[in-house]
């Protein structure tokens, strides 16, 4: 398991394959940002909505 996903999965609990998926196929840059943002997203709609945002 790749460190951003270890991050996510212990803020969020177990994500779904297909969010998992989504977080995988992220450019560097997003990735960055996505990890930035974990302080500031509290639920797993906030994760959501932050890559339906992209």
């Amino acid at each position: 398991m790749l460190p951003d996903m270890i991050l996510i999965n212990q803020h969020f609990g177990e994500v779904d394959k297909n969010i998992s998926n989504q977080i995988s196929n992220l450019s560097s840059e997003n990735l960055e940002n996505l990890v930035k943002a974990l302080f500031d997203l509290n639920s797993l709609e906030d994760l959501l909505s932050w890559l339906e945002n992209l």
